[in-house]
């Protein structure tokens, strides 16, 4: 053990040196680089004339600027090269590594050892220093499958043999400790991983991933993807590892700009913000749903922000677009620079000319292809008037630029007439010109027509504005949901169809449904599914968040109970507290005790309430704590105490929770109370609590 252990470190030691090589190496490259930078701008500025005397003259000095482009963009390359490298070995040098492979290919060969990190290197010869984590080689790392196993790469089975697997405690050049291991659930570095008391932020789980979460991550491309995991189980840290996972596999076709990530509120977006940065990518576009419909442009303020209209009301809808026929209310007159280019008649008429085709995309395209063409027709025409040519004869040297790009000096009629075309196009484009936007189209008095319903929905103007033009994001290609159990089945229609072109991943536990009239998983399965692609659903079905007493505590409330594998990843699990008070002063009393005894903990304590009301009350008669409310839009803290609703509590974790209000009144012995109590309790790590004034919630089957 000694002598393995005095290698590794020999080993560790020397991987060091060569990454501090390489940072130091880098680091001068850039300095290098930039100087080269500033010498050849000077140089070329120096040497570059612009002349656009003549024509040849002219296609000269373009030349000349195109070749300087090419030097700045080949020191430009250079830099962002040796920029990502630099990031790779600053990574490293945290952590060089945590795993090794020794894997044999033949059987008259010695194994060959590979060490596993957060990121990928290579040395000075070209030959893998580290291996990145999402490598082909390092899959064999988390199979689990000791002896004959395989991987995948360039489009090939690889066979081999695995000799031995061994995990490393590292920090900088220092081997704290080795694990030849299996990576069961009993594993120290598991352990060590999961018992640690960070609750601010969430972290990468590179190092531990299990194999069933491994499955999902390293999981075949699908067009939609189910995760339907319990509380605990690591659901969104394995989908952001998936999300890093595709970011390397698909570099050349997709960034994080494509991809979209749904999260349950802003503060859950600050919770998860560094996994992926620290992973080595990006984040892509996190958002809300609530931010996801503020950033729809043109959306009546008039619209009922409450879903009303049900799924089946939609369904038909869209079933019979293609009978609807537009009357007057449904359109407006398209308004140009203040006048009116075509009234109500006009609009009705010019659709009528495209009757033979059922309404839809293809029709109302062609109306508003016939629309834009109108409204050019009455711009040449308003472009005559007098008065109009008069106005852009008196443009100001500043506003010629601002309109015209230079300054003009018209002098003949058609010269005049151009420029004052050019002139009202660019107003128009700016100020008024709704056609290609289709504002003609009234989609809100033309819902409420079709549904029979005074107030139309959010949702329903969206649906209707998606089937009838075509609107949505063509260019997103992953959609990520989390915590996708609290969307509507409306809600989720949306986005199905809003981003039609993209592969949709998403994250639930019908347990964990804390609002009423939500999608179940079945639900979702018939808006997601098509005959080709139906959706592929991953179980996880065990939690490594908690305690064993408090995973045993949460998951008897559990729909699914029996499913469920309570794990202890912990020693020294404490019970759930559990107190019934006998009035408000008696609560106070206990709650402030628990804070105090909690609060000594290490890690954050969070007090959960059942609404915000309850919440920020509370904040207010706990200020001898110093509590943190938290609200939508506040970061988590990283130590103290946080006082905060369930619905803001979701996907997060704490080291010591208290529900000061598990009574009969707040969680009565309903379903949707049971699965609001199993995500309150399952928020917590080591320490749990709850207080209830005169009587205990019954769906803890006990008494205070």
């Amino acid at each position: 053990m000694a002598s393995i252990f005095a290698s590794e470190q020999a080993h560790l030691t020397k991987v060091y040196h060569q990454l501090e090589d390489m940072r130091d190496t880098l680091n001068a490259q850039l300095t290098a680089n930039k100087t080269q930078g500033f010498a050849t701008k000077e140089q070329l500025d120096q040497e570059l004339t612009l002349n656009f005397d003549t024509d040849i003259k002219t296609m000269e000095t373009y030349a000349d600027i195109e070749a300087i482009n090419r030097e700045i963009d080949i020191v430009n390359h250079n830099h962002d090269i040796s920029t990502g490298q630099l990031s790779k070995v600053t990574t490293l040098l945290t952590q060089p590594y945590f795993a090794k492979v020794d894997l044999k290919f033949s059987a008259d060969e010695q194994p060959e050892s590979y060490y596993i990190g957060t990121v990928g290197v290579d040395d000075d010869a070209g030959e893998p220093l580290v291996l990145d984590w999402r490598s082909p080689i390092a899959a064999t790392y988390y199979q689990q499958d000791n002896g004959p196993t395989s991987y995948e790469a360039n489009g090939q089975i690889i066979q081999t043999v695995l000799t031995g697997r061994r995990q490393f405690d590292i920090d900088h050049d220092n081997l704290r400790a080795y694990f030849d291991t299996t990576i069961t659930i009993e594993d120290p570095l598991l352990r060590d991983a999961l018992s640690a008391h960070n609750n601010a932020t969430m972290t990468a789980i590179t190092a531990t991933i299990q194999k069933t979460q491994n499955a999902i991550v390293r999981a075949p491309n699908d067009p939609v993807m189910l995760v339907n995991g319990i509380a605990g189980s690591g659901k969104t840290s394995v989908m952001l590892q998936r999300v890093a996972y595709l970011l390397y596999q698909h570099r050349e076709t997709l960034s994080p700009e494509d991809i979209y990530f749904f999260t349950p509120s802003l503060t859950f977006q600050h919770y998860i913000s560094a996994v992926l940065p620290n992973l080595g990518e990006t984040n892509p576009i996190s958002l809300t749903w609530d931010q996801f419909i503020e950033d729809i442009p043109d959306l009546p303020s008039t619209l009922a922000k409450s879903e009303t209209t049900s799924r089946n009301q939609l369904d038909q809808l869209i079933a019979n677009l293609d009978q609807v026929t537009l009357t007057p209310s449904d359109v407006s007159p398209v308004t140009l620079l203040g006048n009116t280019a075509l009234n109500t008649a006009d609009i009705l008429a010019i659709d009528q000319q495209f009757n033979h085709l059922p309404m839809g995309q293809q029709r109302l395209k062609a109306v508003q292809d016939v629309i834009a063409l109108r409204c050019q027709d009455f711009l040449r025409t308003l472009a005559t008037d007098k008065q109009t040519q008069d106005t852009v004869l008196s443009l100001s040297p500043t506003q010629q630029e601002h309109y015209f790009g230079h300054h003009v000096d018209p002098q003949t009629d058609d010269q005049v007439h151009q420029l004052t075309l050019q002139y009202l196009q660019q107003r128009a484009s700016t100020k008024s010109q709704n056609a290609k936007a289709y504002q003609w189209l009234n989609f809100e008095a033309l819902g409420k027509r079709l549904l029979h319903i005074n107030h139309l929905t959010v949702a329903a103007w969206l649906l209707l504005k998606i089937f009838l033009t075509g609107y949505g994001n063509q260019r997103a290609k992953l959609v990520l949901i989390d915590e996708v159990q609290d969307y509507s089945e409306v809600q989720l229609m949306v986005l199905r169809h809003f981003f039609s072109k993209a592969r949709f991943i998403m994250l639930g536990d019908e347990n964990q449904a804390i609002t009423s009239d939500k999608a179940n998983f079945d639900a979702l399965r018939s808006i997601f599914n098509t005959p080709q692609h139906p959706v592929v659903t991953y179980d996880l079905t065990t939690s490594y968040r908690s305690t064993a007493e408090i995973t045993a505590l949460f998951s008897q409330l559990a729909d699914n109970a029996a499913v469920i594998q309570p794990t202890s990843v912990q020693d020294n699990g404490t019970a759930p507290a559990i107190t019934v008070t006998q009035n408000s002063q008696d609560t106070m009393t206990q709650l402030q005790n628990q804070l105090t005894s909690f609060t000594a903990l290490p890690g954050l304590t969070a007090v959960i309430t059942n609404t915000a009301q309850t919440a920020t009350a509370l904040a207010a008669s706990l200020q001898a704590f110093s509590p943190t409310l938290i609200t939508s839009d506040k970061p988590l803290p990283t130590t103290g105490l946080v006082v905060l609703p369930l619905d803001l509590a979701k996907g997060l974790e704490f080291g010591n929770v208290i529900l000061p209000d598990a009574t009969t009144a707040e969680y009565p012995a309903t379903s949707l109370a049971r699965h609001r109590l199993y995500t309150a309790i399952s928020r917590a790590t080591h320490h749990v609590a709850l207080i209830a004034q005169d009587t205990l919630t019954p769906l803890l089957g006990m008494q205070g």
